[in-house]
C-alpha cells in the first residue's frame, strides 16, 4: 500500500499511530522499507524497555532509543509482518517534492 494511503501527511512534525515511516530492520542494517506505526512508547529513559504508551509524539523526541514503535510491514506474499524498532531505526518520509518522483502523487 502506498504511504499516502496510510494516513501520512508530509511536513507534519508529529509521529502518530497510523502514520507511515521509513524503517530499517536488523538493527538498522537493512535497506529502508515503508512501515505503518501501530503503537508508540515513550521510554522512561534512553534505552529503557519501559515507558508510557502514547498516540503521538513530536518528531524532535524520536531519537536514539528514547522511543519504541511497533510496526506493520507489508509482506511481498500478502498480509503484514509485525516488528518493533527503536527510534533510531525509523525516520520521517520526506515530503513528496523531495522523493524525486517523475509524477505528482494524488
Amino acid at each position: 500500500m502506498a504511504y499516502w494511503a496510510m494516513g501520512y501527511y508530509p511536513g507534519e512534525n508529529v509521529l502518530q499511530v497510523g502514520h507511515a515511516v521509513l524503517w530499517r530492520g536488523s538493527w538498522g542494517s537493512e535497506s529502508e522499507q515503508i512501515a505503518k506505526v501501530t503503537s508508540i512508547q515513550v521510554n522512561d529513559s534512553d534505552g529503557s524497555k519501559f515507558g508510557e504508551t502514547v498516540q503521538s509524539v513530536a518528531w524532535d523526541s524520536v531519537i536514539r532509543r528514547q522511543v519504541i514503535v511497533n510496526l506493520n510491514v507489508e509482506s511481498p506474499h500478502g498480509g503484514g509482518l509485525t516488528h518493533w524498532a527503536w527510534a533510531d531505526q525509523i525516520r520521517r518520509i520526506p515530503p513528496v517534492d523531495q522523493l524525486g518522483l517523475p509524477f505528482p502523487l494524488p
